[in-house]
């Protein structure tokens, strides 16, 4: 199962702050677990850190990735990738080197980007089914049916890369712990695109935990010193190793 946030949006805007989308993708057999490991590590950290900085963050309710300090993140992120299987992935997508088809039509965009990194996704982990959740708040995809289809029509009947496809759900993100986890992502790695900078708390977590296979689109543009674990690599080196 993938659960899907996003932090930026698809727009025709030069300046260099809005020039990054990023679609962020959390992916577990066991969200049940993921969801206890990700509650029980927001609970100790802030028993175990007092200062003033965390002392607004309330463990019973939604912290948001952009009121959550670098080295919380870091934490929970670690103990995730230690006691789980979950699997944290990202699409940065460059605004500033879109076609004006994609840039017309930002559901489109959202929905074919989001696919051909999906294509990729299933042959380094393979599936017989997919189901899809998505933060309620999405702002790029306005029909779930229409997100839905695209990818049904091409993962399952065109490519044949899954047997069963189980749909895209909106969810609300106060009651997803997993959405909350894909907002972190997002959150991470959007701070990262603006500074850019492999001296940070923020890119390094991103080399660290995100490592399961990330999209830049279009992959010629990329020039970010920030991005790392290719997928086509990853995929490359898979095939290679067989």
């Amino acid at each position: 199962m993938l659960f899907i946030d996003e932090s930026g949006s698809i727009t025709r805007s030069k300046a260099w702050k809005r020039r990054y989308f990023v679609i962020a993708i959390v992916e577990s057999n066991n969200p049940l677990q993921v969801k206890r490991i990700f509650r029980k590590a927001k609970v100790k950290f802030l028993k175990e850190h007092t200062s003033k900085i965390y002392a607004n963050l309330d463990y019973h309710n939604e912290i948001k990735g952009s009121e959550m300090p670098p080295k919380m993140k870091e934490f929970i992120f670690k103990e995730l990738k230690n006691k789980t299987d979950v699997k944290l992935h990202y699409i940065i997508i460059d605004n500033h080197h879109l076609k004006d088809s994609l840039l017309d039509d930002v559901e489109l965009c959202f929905n074919f980007v989001l696919c051909n990194y999906l294509r990729n996704l299933l042959k380094l982990n393979k599936y017989n089914n997919l189901a899809i959740k998505l933060d309620e708040r999405n702002c790029s995809v306005r029909s779930l049916n229409s997100l839905g289809g695209y990818l049904k029509l091409d993962l399952m009947f065109q490519r044949k890369l899954i047997d069963r496809f189980d749909g895209c759900k909106y969810v609300d993100s106060t009651k997803s712990d997993l959405v909350q986890i894909a907002d972190m992502v997002a959150n991470t790695v959007y701070r990262s695109c603006k500074h850019d900078s492999l001296n940070g708390v923020n890119p390094q977590i991103m080399d660290r935990f995100f490592n399961d296979g990330n999209m830049y689109f279009p992959s010629w543009a990329n020039n970010l010193n920030c991005f790392s674990h290719n997928i086509y690599e990853l995929i490359d080196n898979s095939v290679k190793s067989r």
